[in-house]
């Protein structure tokens, strides 16, 4: 019992515009998702899914593995996943900024450019509880989106954005190995149900009777 009751006290804490979801129905193998309030997509919890459900033997793969990846992924009753958009309109000069890595990256996680430590794990202040994220990368993420040359003509190259310092790139999408992240439009999945208000006063109560209880032993 005391354990459930800390669960659901942890549980009913946000992280600013970060909040975990639960897909698949289950709650007691804990969380699946992360919805982004600023955004309003919600990104897989596990970082490198790709290695854990044993889609690759560790994670990295060109661009159109991690397309068929994020397409055919399937978590509880939800599939319709995709890789993160790279809004970059061409060229070289992209803002670090401009793409939801880059937003999560900046707003989401609060990191800065190099050489600040990527911050994957987003920890409650108060409770010092609840990683939203596993499996964090310090590495390359593959993204969706065109690259454009300069004079406007489309390339075959393909965007990715580097974790290790918070820039988005562009390489050749056959020869080259990164990670994979899927992330889903809009919130979904099940949010932590919170304690009624009424349950702080009834723990507060249990509290003051053991107080009273060890005194007068």
């Amino acid at each position: 019992m005391r354990s459930l009751i800390l669960l659901l006290l942890f549980s009913s804490q946000a992280f600013g515009a970060l909040s975990i979801r639960d897909l698949d129905g289950n709650w007691s193998n804990g969380h699946e998702g992360v919805y982004d309030d600023v955004l309003d997509v919600t990104w897989l919890a596990d970082a490198n899914y790709a290695q854990t459900s044993g889609y690759d033997t560790n994670g990295r793969v060109d661009w159109y593995q991690a397309q068929s990846f994020a397409s055919t992924l399937s978590i509880g009753s939800f599939d319709d996943w995709r890789l993160p958009l790279a809004v970059c309109s061409n060229g070289y000069g992209c803002s670090p900024q401009a793409s939801e890595l880059g937003n999560l990256f900046f707003i989401g996680l609060g990191n800065y450019q190099y050489p600040q430590v990527t911050n994957f794990n987003f920890i409650d202040a108060q409770t010092n509880q609840l990683e939203s994220f596993s499996n964090g990368q310090e590495n390359h993420y593959w993204m969706s989106g065109d690259y454009f040359f300069e004079n406007g003509n489309l390339s075959i190259y393909k965007w990715f954005y580097d974790f290790n310092n918070g820039n988005p790139y562009n390489v050749d999408p056959n020869y080259n190995n990164q990670f994979a992240w899927p992330v889903h439009d809009g919130d979904i999945g099940l949010a932590p149900v919170p304690l009624p208000a009424g349950i702080y006063l009834f723990l507060s109560g249990l509290v003051g009777l053991g107080l009273i209880r060890s005194r007068r032993s």
